[in-house]
């Protein structure tokens, strides 16, 4: 079984704050995966209709072009407090990974951000 999040290296959890949310968005490697995955630490309004989107980015070395994104649609998740599962994506060696996320309210986003590199 794959390493998770907490038990692979590389990027680390990077706090995206706002509009009363507080959310760690997570990444790591272990080698052969990219691992990301969130934790819900606090929230703001979730209105009549909220969810969390996100996905994995490969960007070229340096950070600079998005290459893919994995998966291809992004994966949702409910507004709730607490650990969000971990979504995964092969790693080619040389390439950057984060993870990208945002939160919709009413169909508007309240907040989005993204997660330290992961190399």
């Amino acid at each position: 079984m794959p390493s998770s999040p907490a038990a692979a290296a590389g990027g680390g959890c990077k706090p995206v704050t706002g509009s009363s949310w507080n959310i760690g968005v997570c990444t790591a490697d272990n080698g052969t995966t990219v691992f990301a995955d969130l934790y819900v630490n606090s929230r703001g309004s979730v209105g009549s209709t909220c969810t969390i989107y996100r996905w994995i980015e490969r960007y070229n070395a340096g950070g600079t072009i998005q290459e893919a994104k994995y998966p291809a649609t992004a994966r949702t998740s409910t507004c709730t407090l607490g650990h969000k599962p971990s979504i995964s994506a092969p790693k080619v060696s040389g390439k950057w990974y984060r993870q990208y996320m945002w939160v919709s309210v009413n169909g508007s986003t309240v907040l989005s951000g993204t997660s330290y590199w992961t190399t």
